[in-house]
């Protein structure tokens, strides 16, 4: 026969009468309570095992004399056996005739909700400070929030995924906080009859499940969500490649060139980088002149990111002009540094960024540009 276990606790701290409840229950089935590590339970069976109850203890926030305290306990009856949270000390009734250590069912209630409210209330309030300032102090750096639709879409899929989820449990953990908060205001603490089997199996299958849930969301989408594949040194034309190169701005620019093509699968999107290749020669020769031609295209998942994308980018740039390129909904070209780029939005999910730097204009190429 089995002589030791260790249970998770199934009930919230603050619902101390249904972890009494529970408590007699693994009593009556011949447990005794050892020790407690968080929110771990260990218990043995003795072979004398006798019927016992458990009654839990709600330390005031500051203590004159704790020894004194339990001592006081002990003299009525009661076994100290471990402290739980810093805050809540169990005890066993170490004789029948043990007289009880919560007697009176409203200063009780109060106490309970006391400890709820600063171990809760407060503890919620001050992640949500803590998440504040980080934000703040990202500001306060760099003097800019974080490109929120750029995050999403270069973000692999675990900072994607997660953080919506983590928002939700936390949502969830304030309404069920407030159920518990509603539920030990409202019931019979005294009378201990908020533990039943089914209802401690049904609150430790929901924690299991979101625990899973995340540990599950976190593992594939680090494992599966991001996948790339590059390819160097890519001569062209290329008939795979669907966008216009270097040699559709400027054919003696392009002739003979090479480049550096970059696929990548984020979560959210499909990623495309092609650059020219510019050999040391070549730059030597060019002097000051740098050829440059970047193209860089998003495939999104749903339109509003592709939308959301091309606004937030638009947004960096004061003095963009709105030109007109045949199949995009929106199209704007701008010059920064002496290179000229190109934004485009298809009004659908494809976002197209374009950077050119040499002797050709891009703005006189934008029909190279059109969907056909």
């Amino acid at each position: 026969m089995e002589k030791e276990k260790k249970l998770l606790l199934p009930y919230d701290a603050c619902e101390i009468d249904a972890i009494e409840g529970w408590l007699d229950e693994q009593a009556r089935d011949g447990w005794r309570l050892e020790s407690v590590d968080g929110m771990h339970f260990y218990f043995t069976r003795p072979d004398d095992a006798t019927l016992t109850r458990y009654r839990i203890d709600i330390l005031p926030k500051k203590v004159p004399d704790l020894a004194e305290r339990r001592a006081t306990f002990d003299d009525l009856g009661w076994e100290s056996i471990a402290t739980m949270f810093d805050r809540l000390d169990i005890y066993a009734a170490a004789r029948p005739d043990a007289v009880e250590i919560n007697t009176d069912e409203e200063l009780l209630r109060q106490t309970v909700k006391s400890y709820y409210r600063r171990r809760y209330i407060k503890g919620n309030a001050i992640l949500l400070l803590v998440l504040l300032a980080i934000f703040l102090l990202r500001y306060l750096l760099f003097g800019e929030f974080p490109p929120f639709y750029t995050y999403l879409l270069s973000s692999r899929g675990y900072i994607v995924w997660l953080v919506p989820l983590w928002a939700l449990a936390f949502i969830i953990g304030l309404v069920l906080d407030s159920r518990i908060y509603k539920g030990v205001s409202n019931r019979m603490l005294l009378h201990r009859e908020f533990h039943t089997p089914q209802r401690a199996t049904v609150r430790k299958v929901v924690r299991y499940t979101v625990w899973i849930m995340l540990l599950a969301a976190t593992i594939i989408n680090t494992t599966q969500n991001s996948s790339s594949r590059e390819r160097h040194h890519l001569p062209f034309p290329h008939e795979d490649y669907p966008f216009p190169t270097l040699a559709d701005i400027s054919s003696e620019e392009g002739a003979n060139r090479e480049y550096a093509l970059r696929e990548q699968r984020y979560s959210l999107s499909d990623f495309g980088w092609l650059s020219t290749i510019i050999s040391q020669e070549e730059a030597e020769a060019a002097g000051d002149i740098e050829w440059v031609y970047i193209l860089e295209y998003h495939d999104t998942k749903w339109r509003w990111l592709a939308k959301g994308y091309a606004n937030e980018l638009l947004r960096q740039q004061d003095d963009a002009e709105v030109v007109t390129v045949e199949g995009y909904e929106s199209a704007h070209y701008w010059v920064d540094n002496g290179e000229e780029h190109l934004l485009l939005w298809d009004g659908e999910k494809r976002v197209v960024e374009v950077t050119y730097s040499g002797e050709a204009s891009l703005r006189q190429s934008l029909p190279v540009f059109a969907i056909p």
